[in-house]
């Protein structure tokens, strides 16, 4: 069966994170839906290189069956739906205009790029490795190899990475394609084939890297690597024309912050909707209001809850966003860009995935729930699957995330007194997500979340609360502090029912909710008019080689 629920996504993450300029700007029509057209421009906005022309085509086509039926009963209408549309609008226009301004000026040629790899770094090597939880199992695990002890017997015994069982193994890795951050890249890839690293300090724990063999890359591989660095080249150079060109448009403009009603955000005990009205900056006489940053956003719960909005920090760099995406705007409306044949074909198909995406999951599957019945039928047909059958070993964990250290003291202290720890995560919990639920993030396996994390999560009791310091994820100085909570253990192994089912309750309800959709499409497909002119997008698919991607909008 074909997946449909990703149909949408396809089409919102390719105009979301920017679409390539096309030679052919041609307008043949490569399908027509109900008397809609798609050109085989908008076609290859889309496309950008993907291979499966035909199958992509027929994804574009269900997505616009979907917005079509969900202009019919009104889904547009939505006044969410109309924000989101206009709030997508501006930072799609925002997007183009930063595109032609910025990251167009910062693409090298193919033959460029290829002058600038060095003949060291057209090689790939060949990796196994040796994960341990503290610097002293490392030490000892080093020390065993170095008397002769076999590489691959202890990966298996000892290691907690991801490729234990193959001994280490890790596959080839290509220098500079961060795979691995630059100072580990700078050990490992000076070792000679058979030679052993010293234990490494990285974001699994500790490393012990050997390397086997090393090969030329692949004329593909090559090509991947040079993709790469055009986007380094890329991300080092916008930032220096973004700041030259916001000082320019900034100067120009009459901008206006208003301190005070940051700071009455900030400090207010309400969380209604009147907060929403309140005016924090203006751009050329347009207000900017904490509806304009959040009210348009598809968040979990009432995005006025949000712990975030009391940090000063962020709220002034939403602003400061909001001001940069307006000062764009503005300025790309007065050149024309909204105008731009290109814009315009970019636009309607994001429209389009926001319209199908809202129809299928807020009308179509709204009521879509699975009894335990069912999940007990799902699990005796599949108990024999290996997601069933090797189930690793897990812990449910519940966090409050926290950004100041003396806050995550108190929280310690009001739940040592009895106070409610979901009702502390929806009040404190920076993790908006796991906050509406009381914190819970229900069970993490190793290797899925930050390692500082899951250590201490593995080792705690169950009912015990501890503190963990780690590194902010955006890479910064600035700390976090979670509150953890374990709440249940489950062994490696283990595949009863009640073992798996918070395994099965998601798989089985996206199950669900495909078949729904896919059904859907099919009724829709049986009543419309479609014509696809396949030997047009078969025979176009040559001009999608070689593209390379962009840095992204800071």
């Amino acid at each position: 069966m074909k997946k449909t629920i990703p149909i949408v996504v396809i089409l919102c993450l390719c105009c979301l994170f920017g679409a390539h300029c096309w030679a052919d700007d041609s307008q043949q029509v490569v399908a027509e839906v109900n008397g809609t057209k798609i050109t085989l421009a908008e076609f290859n906005e889309i496309a950008q290189g993907r291979a499966d022309r035909e199958n992509l085509l027929n994804q574009i086509i269900a997505s616009i069956l979907l917005a079509q039926e969900a202009k019919k009963q009104g889904v547009d209408k939505d006044p969410v739906v109309q924000q989101q549309l206009k709030l997508i609008n501006e930072q799609q226009l925002a997007l183009f205009f930063y595109q032609k301004k910025v990251t167009d000026k910062t693409k090298l040629s193919s033959k460029e790029l290829e002058n600038m790899i060095p003949p060291k770094e057209r090689q790939k090597v060949r990796f196994q490795q040796i994960v341990t939880a503290t610097k002293e199992e490392a030490d000892n695990i080093y020390k065993q190899i170095k008397q002769g002890a076999s590489f691959e017997k202890l990966a298996k015994e000892k290691s907690i990475g991801r490729n234990a069982k193959e001994g280490g193994d890790i596959g080839f890795v290509i220098i500079n394609t961060n795979i691995f951050p630059e100072e580990v890249e700078a050990v490992i890839f000076k070792l000679k084939d058979g030679e052993v690293s010293e234990p490494i300090k990285t974001r699994e724990g500790y490393a012990i890297f050997k390397a086997i063999e090393r090969k030329n890359l692949t004329e593909k591989e090559l090509e991947s690597k040079k993709n790469y660095l055009q986007f380094k080249i890329a991300k080092e150079k916008t930032d220096q024309i973004t700041s030259s060109l916001l000082e320019s448009l900034r100067s120009k403009a009459k901008v206006k912050v208003f301190d005070q009603n940051l700071k009455k955000i900030e400090e207010s005990k309400t969380r209604d909707d009147s907060l929403l009205k309140i005016q924090l900056a203006e751009v050329n006489g347009t207000p900017i209001t904490l509806n304009d940053l959040i009210g348009g956003q598809a968040t979990y719960g009432n995005p006025l809850d949000s712990p975030l909005l009391k940090n000063p920090s962020f709220l002034k760099n939403m602003v400061e966003d909001k001001i940069k995406n307006m000062l764009f705007v503005m300025e790309a409306k007065r050149i024309g860009m909204d105008k731009d044949p290109e814009f315009v074909r970019r636009t309607k198909i994001f429209a389009d995935g926001i319209l199908a995406n809202k129809f299928a999951m807020d009308v179509l599957c709204k009521d879509i729930k699975a009894t335990e019945e069912e999940y007990r039928q799902y699990y005796n047909e599949h108990k024999s699957d290996p997601q069933f059958s090797n189930v690793p070993e897990r812990v449910r964990v519940k966090h409050i995330l926290v950004t100041d250290e003396k806050v995550a003291d108190d929280i310690i202290a009001r739940l040592k007194k009895g106070e409610d720890f979901a009702a502390l995560a929806k009040q404190h919990s920076i993790d908006q997500f796991s906050a509406e639920k009381g914190g819970d993030l229900g069970y993490i396996q190793r290797g899925r979340l930050d390692h500082v994390f899951e250590e201490a999560a593995f080792s705690m009791k169950i009912g015990e609360v501890k503190k963990v310091e780690r590194s902010n994820f955006g890479g910064g100085q600035a700390k976090l502090y979670d509150i953890i909570s374990v709440t249940d253990k489950k062994a490696a192994g283990a595949n009863k029912f009640e073992d798996v089912k918070d395994i099965i309750e998601p798989t089985l309800l996206y199950k669900k909710r495909e078949q729904k959709i896919t059904a859907y499409i099919d009724q829709l497909k049986a009543k419309a008019t479609i014509n696809k002119n396949m030997k047009l997008v078969n025979t176009a698919s040559s001009s999608a080689a070689g593209m390379i991607p962009q840095a992204p909008m800071p």
